[in-house]
């Protein structure tokens, strides 16, 4: 099985819910329809990302979703739109309560697998160091969405610019290193035959030399 293929563990619906999202079932999953006002439900969905209301923050999350899957030009026309999407999006990542930052997490992939590279290339550094936090996370609930999350930037993005982002990374930890290196298998499946033609395939070659002689064999593997 590939990275891209991998299924995070099934994990409790209600833990550590927010307020406002108590009664009944946790709904992540976006309506599959376009919004019936974009321009005024995007506004207030990328209002209500700033909110201290963690049921606000997590249906924003499901509208900006429909948003990038439907109404791409709305974030194409402007580069100000796309830059405040990523940016907002990636402070609830980060939040205390676990439902809304894997929504978050969610929102950040859809994103990244809907907008064009050239629209999302410039969020990658942005976003990254966040993605690979949240994956070494203990709550297992987070961290396989983050980890897929990570997988979808560089699924989609522009390999050159996923290689430059992931080379930038701080090895903080084992668990990072282990993060890092599942991005590059992703990365290198991905290239596939391509990989020979890949202007920076010496450097790819040297990281993965170098990470094969960590000491953690987590990281080996």
């Amino acid at each position: 099985m590939s990275y891209s293929e991998k299924k995070p563990p099934i994990a409790s619906k209600f833990e550590n819910l927010p307020s406002g999202l108590t009664n009944g079932e946790v709904n992540y999953d976006m309506k599959d329809e376009p919004l019936l006002n974009p321009e005024k439900q995007i506004r207030e969905a990328l209002d209500n990302l700033k909110s201290t209301d963690w049921s606000k923050q997590f249906e924003a999350c499901n509208t900006l979703k429909r948003a990038v899957t439907y109404h791409k030009t709305f974030f194409e026309a402007s580069g100000s739109n796309i830059s405040t999407l990523f940016k907002d999006i990636t402070k609830v990542v980060d939040s205390l309560r676990s439902q809304v930052a894997k929504n978050a997490c969610m929102a950040l992939s859809v994103t990244f697998g809907e907008l064009p590279p050239r629209d999302t290339d410039a969020q990658i550094e942005l976003v990254m160091p966040v993605l690979l936090k949240r994956a070494t996370d203990t709550n297992h609930f987070i961290s396989s969405e983050a980890e897929k999350t990570l997988i979808s930037i560089c699924n989609n993005c522009t390999e050159t610019r996923v290689f430059a982002a992931l080379q930038a990374q701080t090895l903080k930890s084992n668990a990072y290193k282990e993060e890092i290196c599942i991005c590059y298998s992703v990365l290198i499946e991905r290239l596939g035959d391509k990989v020979k033609q890949f202007r920076d395939v010496e450097r790819l070659v040297q990281t993965v030399v170098r990470f094969l002689s960590e000491s953690a064999v987590e990281v080996r593997n």
